[in-house]
């Protein structure tokens, strides 16, 4: 947004509200939601990211390990339940925004066969989990490529390689440091770890050829699990996403938010998600995706739909029924 709608916005911000930066993409590719530089440091007060620095921590998946490791005497032989080699899907940013993932795969494709399937690819996929599941189970590798090199940025890309899919993740997103941190230990390979692309391409190959090194890749399973966070619990436009910040500003405030009743109804432009205290019960108000463009000349203008919890002091009821 331009500085003057950036001062518009400001203008209804009434005293004592809280703005919540709410984001599951790197900062940099949702410009529209930073504020200019005068208000830079004055405009937000709580973040809801996938980065483990924020507020209310939204992340797309993590690592648990066990307290024991577990015994391999029904070990899988995973080289063998997978005849083939790579695959990588993509829909959506097919030339990257902090960089050209689609040209990185082509050229990977140079030197190892990978199939490439959705509108970035040649290949078609319906958009259902299931069958995804049922097709990626199939490969050996995955290509788990960032659309931005940021931060702790692992989308779902990874974690669906590592859970759903059972297979070894090629990536390329966040630092090598970080995949290091927040993944499993040997379950992935880096392209950072490599010189160049014909590097990376003959170690996959190794690794694809070698039924002892590729079985070794999921050790891992014996000594810790992974897990997903759904999207409803990763951005505040829905009920789980909300209980979250609720949960938070129960924390923050320690207050006993209790019964909450929901409606929805029409908000003028805005872009943050808001907290307000005001006289006798606590009030959650956040801008959603748009529910509708009204165009007029060079200019659109977006209505946001608004969500409202109202908090009342009732310890017979649990939070947890939300």
């Amino acid at each position: 947004m331009e500085l003057e709608e950036w001062e518009a916005l400001r203008s209804y911000r009434s005293p004592g509200q809280i703005w919540i930066f709410a984001t599951q993409e790197p900062a940099a590719i949702v410009p529209d939601f930073l504020p200019p530089k005068v208000y830079r440091y004055d405009t937000y007060n709580w973040s809801f990211t996938f980065h483990s620095t924020s507020d209310i921590h939204g992340a797309y998946g993590w690592y648990t390990p066990y307290d024991k490791v577990k015994s391999d005497t029904n070990s899988t032989n995973w080289f063998k339940k997978k005849p083939k080699f790579a695959s990588w899907v993509s829909s959506r940013h097919c030339g990257g925004l902090g960089w050209d993932r689609t040209k990185f795969v082509k050229d990977l494709g140079e030197f190892i066969p990978i199939d490439m399937y959705g509108e970035c690819g040649n290949l078609t996929l319906r958009r259902n989990t299931e069958i995804a599941k049922g097709i990626f189970k199939g490969y050996k590798f995955h290509v788990s490529l960032e659309n931005s090199c940021c931060s702790e940025y692992l989308s779902e890309k990874v974690w669906n390689a590592l859970q759903n899919w059972e297979s070894v993740p090629i990536v390329l997103g966040g630092t090598r440091e970080e995949y290091s941190r927040l993944m499993p230990p040997y379950s992935y390979i880096h392209a950072d770890d490599f010189d160049s692309i014909e590097d990376l391409a003959r170690y996959i190959n190794k690794v694809g050829g070698n039924e002892t090194l590729y079985n070794a890749y999921f050790d891992w399973r014996k000594k810790g699990k992974v897990q997903q966070q759904g999207f409803k619990y990763r951005f505040p436009v829905f009920q789980e996403g909300v209980c979250k910040i609720v949960h938070y500003f129960e924390k923050m405030q320690n207050i006993l938010c209790l019964n909450p009743l929901i409606h929805t109804g029409p908000i003028g432009l805005g872009v943050a998600t808001a907290v307000e205290t005001t006289t006798g019960f606590k009030n959650i108000i956040f801008g959603g995706d748009s529910t509708c463009s009204i165009k007029s000349g060079k200019t659109t203008e977006h209505l946001f739909g608004l969500m409202e919890i109202r908090l009342h002091n009732d310890r017979n009821t649990n939070l947890t029924t939300m």
